[in-house]
């Protein structure tokens, strides 16, 4: 509601000659107040600003500000970057189908189904392996190919889709290899849906798996499996052009104030952090000597892993 107050002249005049008379003593308050309490305020303001920082920077949601400050130091740091268009993910890959990067560090599984190879999982976990896949293993040792990874989804869920209720990774491998499509997949529910004669002759894996469907309302159609879904993943947007990154030396001075405006570190610890690193960057640069993830991180590839599963089945 809008309500609008009516005043006569003479009650506008002593609103006014008030605010006046408010806005002095307000004045006079701020000179006779003790500095040190002035700069107890002050110093109070500030400690609460970054907190609010830290807090941002902890929550688990993504802003815009905090992308802002990524590229920053990633600039001061004379690390090259570029912004996707749309998924990130889908960047990654084409990225690596381009052959300007030699991997992809991400925790996200989507990134298979954009066609992401020679991907590396866990890399900021300390209390995990960094893990290591290979798109070629994965299809060699699986029978995964892109597409096949992409009917799994629509079976399981991801991003782009829901996937369908109770059909779980078991299930869904059991589908993939007795139908080896989803068409042919779709093809049997419906022709049996309302044919109980046709039920009745199904045994073993068919009765059980059309059994937890009904159970789960599970319900499919002419267009299943969704084209567009697919496509959403095979012609995903990207930018595609071919130009190398090219990498800059890092600003000491402009990092340091960097962290100590942005981050809240002081001059003691952002030196104590970043001098050792800088040199070490510098010599490296100067020796023309380039670290691999090898010599970081102890990879484990899914040949090495399946192979330490046999052997521990064996022991038993």
């Amino acid at each position: 509601p809008v309500v609008d107050y009516d005043f006569s002249e003479s009650e506008e005049e002593n609103l006014v000659e008030q605010l006046a008379k408010e806005e002095k003593e307000h004045e006079e308050f701020q000179k006779d107040l003790n500095p040190h309490i002035l700069n107890t305020f002050v110093e109070n303001e500030e400690y609460l600003k970054k907190q609010q920082k830290k807090e941002m920077r902890d929550s688990d949601e993504v802003t815009v500000n905090m992308i802002k400050e990524v590229q920053e130091l990633l600039a001061r740091f004379g690390i090259p970057y570029i912004t996707a268009p749309m998924e990130a993910e889908a960047q990654c890959a084409e990225l690596l189908k381009l052959k300007l990067v030699d991997g992809i560090i991400t925790d996200d599984s989507d990134v298979f189904l954009f066609g992401g190879d020679r991907v590396y999982k866990n890399m900021f976990h300390e209390k995990h392996y960094v893990e290591f896949y290979s798109g070629q293993d994965i299809e060699r040792e699986l029978g995964l190919s892109q597409q096949k990874l992409i009917e799994l989804a629509q079976l399981l869920g991801s991003d782009y889709t829901e996937g369908l209720k109770g059909i779980g990774p078991v299930n869904s491998m059991e589908i993939l290899t007795h139908f080896g499509d989803l068409a042919s997949f779709r093809d049997w529910f419906i022709e049996g849906q309302f044919d109980i004669g046709k039920q009745q002759s199904e045994d073993g894996f068919l009765k059980s798996l059309r059994k937890k469907m009904v159970k789960n309302n599970v319900l499919l159609d002419q267009g299943f499996p969704d084209r567009r879904i697919e496509q959403a993943y095979l012609q995903a947007e990207g930018d595609r052009d071919k130009t190398e990154f090219g990498w800059g030396s890092p600003d000491l001075d402009r990092i340091r104030t960097f962290l100590m405006t942005s981050v809240g570190w002081g001059q003691e610890r952002v030196d104590q952090v970043l001098v050792p690193l800088i040199r070490d960057l510098n010599k490296k640069k100067a020796q023309g000597t380039q670290s691999t993830l090898g010599e970081f991180y102890p990879v484990d590839s899914f040949n090495q892993r399946k192979k330490k599963r046999t052997l521990k089945l064996k022991k038993k």
